[in-house]
């Protein structure tokens, strides 16, 4: 998880796809959801927006909309992993939350042109 803005944000990712790394996104929650009592209360989980059967849906934010987004949403966001040495994005790349330091995804992995 690159970010996750809570309830009413939004969720970012990095995934393999057919074996390359991609961004992909979704709301955590959909304005069907916001004045749902189940929801407001926790006894059903928001699932957010796009849904499929019943489970959220990540979308693919193509590279062509990469140079769009922000570097970094923080001034916290500003350090970088062992493995983010190697990636041909780190002169774009906002870096990763200090907090993340003790526990984060095993998951990172390089951008490799």
């Amino acid at each position: 998880m690159i970010l996750d803005q809570g309830e009413r944000g939004i969720s970012v990712a990095q995934i393999d796809w057919y074996e390359e790394p991609i961004l992909v996104m979704k709301w955590n929650i959909s304005l069907r959801e916001w004045d749902d009592p189940k929801k407001i209360s926790e006894e059903d989980v928001c699932l957010g927006m796009p849904v499929s059967r019943g489970y959220p849906v990540w979308f693919v934010i193509p590279e062509e909309l990469w140079d769009f987004s922000r570097k970094s949403i923080s001034d916290w966001k500003n350090i970088y992993f062992d493995e983010c040495t190697k990636c041909s994005k780190l002169t774009e790349c906002g870096g990763m939350f200090k907090s993340s330091v003790k526990k984060h995804s095993n998951y990172i992995k390089a951008f490799i042109n």
